[in-house]
């Protein structure tokens, strides 16, 4: 490998002096030292002055390379001073996070305004692990996991006061890319930062005990600066690395993986992507919150983000970092409030159009605003300056952002954005100007002023400055005639003077509420509640003025804000508000709100379990309904939402939802409730279909035998609707009912419940079960007795013997057959072998791959049949997979995956187990009736697993169950490409190129 130390010298355009100095040194000379590449092979990037030529804006925009290598490398995060010098921070820790103190906090300015700095001073170089910082409050704050740092610099010459104080530690320092990031100062005066979900953290003031520190994963966090408070603003995502806040002090962040865009709320419990830990750290959410964006980066599929070039026209890859919602005039009008932020592998810088939608807001697709056709470009951090401009923090390596090809450290760009002519830059220091001007300052049209300003006065108040009474009449009157943008500045600064909030908040809220148009002063209210509801715990009077005010406000932005903040209260003192709150009409699409209402609810059902069931029972809110019923029953409280249902005027949707509440968390058995009876016995008369059905999947659970005769009756009478026949049987099986076994053997040959019927043989078995499926296959053809079969030893041992000998063709075996009759029989050797199913071919991957991309050539691939693959597919694959909505769940959906690419197809099925996500890994359980079922597990609890097998999702009861294994083998077998015909393979990788379902 070549050296990058061993290139030839790199001359900058700068004054004659520099360059000669320059001409002499190599690239990385001014790395630390023990800094080194680590990026395998010959390919060097182009210089700094190059990668401009690769780089595209739209008309009107101009780029310039402000920093490059060797005066900056590994820009990890940059931030604005109040003097407008950027500050830059270098991570040469990233990936493997060696605690080598060498990373760097540098100071970068540009005198003459030319677009490229003129000096350049390092403010620190003792970071070990570091990902983020801010400035301000008397120093800097910077994340260097495990800990969270402040620099004291009380004077602002640049010169670190002391060493830095630990301000937070338990960071971890095992998640790679996936860990504490950011920091960012709030509308609130509050630092929020980030954190990804591969490892947790548990964090906590030095010293604290384990017990008493805060756990979280995937999370946005915020610290007071002086209060000395932590805590969890916003859960889940998955690796939130940008956050920013729009002119209406709403926050917004992007992630990576899943959708990118998500409206930041407090108290928030967001979607996890599959794989990773899919819970809320309250296992009471049962659902979790939507993204904001309507659109993805990439193909779609969980796995399509492995083409790391992603989809140019659905605009790049999977992930994202930093973020700025430009907020300034020196750019056109359509610019701004937009979203602009990094699409790492994409190599560009996406747009979002954020617009208000139903109760919160959606992220639209814009154009992309630049791009790079450099594959070394990998832009982390963007921020807006003072001037209206924006700079961008460019990596410059390859590979994907986990990094595991190597770090091309001594490499690293800054580029400056700018519109129009290069606009005037004047020397300013806002720490400087005094408090009035400061206050005018608030109301500047570029954002960046407003925050400096912002920051400064919050500084100040906390250093024991008051604002005049004249003063905070001029906010309050802001506040409630001005423009938004305006009336929420006013409002930050009267949150920061710490006036207690009912001597100024009531009367611009109802000043809001009282507009001609209430609507378009719905963001003042909000953010109202927001800073005042948020900022500790509400005293009883707010709390009382809260309940006074939810049936006065209308607007469905305003009261899902009131929604988050009922976390905030006091359990003891929110019943009222929470009531009040459950009254409201929320439209069925707006899942959201419906979700943050409920969390706030939540806390209420197991102090008073009655009281809650009041709410359940009333009209119009079904999930809120379903959500109370089934945290009743996980609170032990069954009896009371029993009970609560004899009233026989709840309305049937009503019941169904909290039946369906109760189902989801009742076990498969439990005790019959007293007052079940006397409820089944009126629920039965209503002429509700749904009703009933529900209630004999009730009556299963209690063991109700009345209800279970009936159910058999349906079953054998052919006269009764097959959909029905078919459901009570599957409830009837699942509850291993002693009245339905005699009759399954009959039901077998049933043309409407056939396939019910032989999945329950496994469940009833008999002496001669396996040779009559045996049989039922060779007649048939089902693929159904074959899953049967290779559900008990016994029955796969046959089903072993019968392959064997002929009696079945191996080629009907399909993957998931295959698997699982090789983990359970006695004979599962000589099955494998004979299926020529080799695992030591794994050793052989390359060669393997090799062979096949020789057979599948581009001219071989150019006769495929993409309906005779289609064929294959449905043949070898759906049972497991799905495509295009159909098939089975067992392995993940294909529809939106990487399957176009042949690399990426041979790979999965030659190699399945090589990369199995955690919700895909095969379970297998031995249950005492004798039966051994494998599957992925979908739910589950300390009394329930819910395992989804092929065609079925069978509730078992813990207690049933003898023994569990988890395997890290695919379901898909390894080498099993090699049973089908080339021309199968061929055809059928040409059905999985399709973009749209065949005809």
């Amino acid at each position: 490998m070549v050296n990058q130390c061993e290139i030839s010298g790199w001359l900058t355009s700068r004054a004659i002096v520099a360059a000669l100095l320059w001409i002499s040194l190599p690239v990385c000379a001014q790395l630390p030292k023990g800094i080194v590449d680590t990026q395998p092979g010959k390919e060097i990037p182009p210089t700094p002055e190059q990668s401009l030529q690769y780089i595209t804006v739209p008309k009107g925009f101009h780029v310039s390379l402000f920093a490059g290598e060797p005066d900056v490398a590994q820009p990890i995060a940059i931030n604005y001073d109040d003097k407008g010098r950027l500050w830059v921070l270098e991570s040469f820790s990233y990936i493997e996070w060696k605690r080598t103190g060498k990373d760097r906090l540098l100071i970068f300015e540009d005198t003459d305004n030319d677009g490229r700095f003129d000096t350049r001073k390092v403010f620190w170089d003792k970071g070990n692990h570091t990902s983020g910082f801010q400035i301000g409050f008397g120093g800097v704050w910077l994340c260097d996991a495990p800990e969270l740092l402040f620099i004291p610099d009380t004077n602002g010459d640049d010169i670190p006061d002391g060493e830095p104080q630990v301000v937070l530690d338990g960071w971890t320092t095992k998640a790679e890319h996936n860990f504490v990031n950011g920091l960012n100062w709030g509308p609130d005066g509050w630092l929020y930062g980030r954190h990804g979900i591969k490892q947790p953290s548990k964090v906590g003031k030095p010293g604290t005990p384990d017990a008493e520190r805060t756990d979280l994963s995937c999370c946005i966090w915020r610290y007071h600066p002086v209060k000395e408070r932590f805590e969890i603003w916003a859960d889940g995502t998955i690796n939130p690395w940008g956050l920013d806040w729009n002119e209406e002090g709403e926050g917004f962040i992007n992630t990576s993986v899943i959708d990118h865009l998500w409206h930041l709320v407090p108290g928030a419990r967001y979607q996890r992507t599959p794989g990773r830990g899919t819970a809320s750290l309250n296992p009471y959410s049962y659902a979790l919150m939507e993204p904001t964006s309507d659109h993805r980066h990439w193909s779609g599929g969980e796995t399509g983000r492995k083409d790391f070039g992603g989809n140019d026209s659905a605009g790049g890859g999977h992930s994202h970092c930093g973020m700025v919602i430009y907020q300034s005039n020196a750019w056109p009008e359509t610019y701004r409030n937009r979203a602009f932020f990094s699409n790492v592998l994409g190599q560009r810088i996406n747009t979002d159009f954020l617009l208000p939608s139903q109760s919160s807001w959606v992220a639209s697709h814009a154009p992309d605003f630049l791009k790079s056709s450099n594959p070394w470009f990998r832009a982390v951090d963007l921020r807006q300056g003072p001037s209206g401009e924006m700079m961008i923090a460019e990596w410059t390596d390859l590979g994907e952002c986990h990094d595991r090809d190597g770090i091309h450290r001594s490499s690293g760009r800054l580029y400056e954005v700018w519109h129009g002519d290069r606009p005037v830059k004047n020397t300013i220091d806002v720490a400087l100007k005094n408090t009035p001007e400061l206050l005018d300052l608030i109301y500047h049209e570029n954002v960046w002023w407003r925050r400096h300003a912002r920051r400064n006065i919050q500084e100040r108040i906390w250093n024991g400055e008051s604002l005049s009474n004249s003063q905070i009449a001029r906010l309050v009157a802001t506040a409630k005639s001005t423009t938004i943008r305006d009336a929420i500045s006013a409002i930050q600064i009267l949150h920061a003077t710490g006036k207690p909030p009912l001597d100024w908040f009531p009367e611009i809220y109802q000043s809001a509420l009282n507009a001609a148009d209430p609507g378009s002063r719905a963001p003042v209210r909000i953010h109202l509640l927001t800073l005042v509801f948020t900022e500790q715990t509400p005293s009883p009077d707010l709390v009382m003025w809260l309940e006074q005010t939810i049936p006065k406000e209308t607007d469905q932005r305003v009261l899902y804000r009131m929604a988050a903040l009922l976390q905030r209260i006091p359990v003891s003192h929110r019943w009222t508000a929470a009531e009040a709150l459950s009254r409201i009409q929320i439209p069925d699409a707006d899942r959201n709100f419906q979700l943050m209402r409920w969390y706030g609810f939540e806390p209420l059902v197991p102090i008073d379990p009655v009281r809650a069931m009041k709410t359940a029972t009333k009209p119009g809110h079904p999930w809120l309904s379903e959500a109370i019923a089934r945290r009743a029953v996980d609170a032990q409280a069954l009896e009371n939402v029993i009970t609560s249902l004899l009233d026989e005027t709840t309305e049937s949707d009503t019941l169904q939802s909290i039946f369906s509440g109760l189902l989801q968390s009742l076990p498969a058995k439990t005790a019959m409730p007293k007052d079940w009876s006397n409820l089944y016995q009126k629920l039965k008369k209503r002429d509700d279909p749904k009703v009933r059905k529900t209630i004999f999947q009730l009556a299963q659970s209690f063991g109700d035998p009345a209800a279970e005769a009936e159910m058999v009756a349906i079953v054998l009478d052919r006269q009764h609707p097959a959909p029905d026949r078919r459901e009570y049987l599957q409830m009837l099986v699942s509850a291993r009912s002693e009245k339905i076994a005699p009759h399954i053997t009959a039901l077998t040959t049933d043309p409407e419940l056939s396939k019910e019927a032989i999945r329950a043989v496994a469940t009833f078995p008999e002496k001669d079960s396996a040779s009559r499926l045996i049989q039922l296959y060779q007649q048939t053809a089902e693929p159904v007795v074959l899953e049967t079969l290779a559900s008990r030893r016994d029955f796969a041992d046959t089903l072993v013997d019968t392959v064997i000998a002929g009696g079945i063709p191996k080629a009907s075996i399909t993957a998931f057959v295959a698997r699982q009759v090789s983990m359970i029989s006695s004979k599962k050797d000589t099955f494998v072998a004979h299926l020529g199913i080799n695992s030591k071919d794994m050793e052989q991957k390359s060669k393997q791959l090799k062979i096949w991309k020789k057979r599948l050539s581009d001219s071989y691939l150019a006769t495929a049949d993409p309906q005779e693959g289609r064929e294959v597919f449905r043949r070898t694959c759906s049972a497991c997979h799905k495509l295009y909505g159909e098939g089975g769940e067992i392995g993940p959906d294909l529809t939106g995956s990487g399957r176009s690419d042949l690399d990426y197809f041979l790979i999965n099925v030659l190699f399945p187990s090589e990369d199995v996500a955690p919700d895909y890994k095969l379970v297998t359980l031995t249950l005492k009736d004798g039966r051994t079922l494998a599957g992925n597990i979908v739910e589950e609890n300390d009394r329930v697993v819910a395992l989804r097998q092929v065609g079925n999702t069978e509730r078992i009861d813990v207690s049933e169950i003898v023994s569990r294994q988890t395997s890290e083998i695919s379901l898909m077998p390894p080498g099993l490409i090699e049973s089908l015909r080339r021309e199968d393979v061929r055809d059928l990788f040409s059905y999985l190129q399709t973009t749209a379902p065949l005809d």
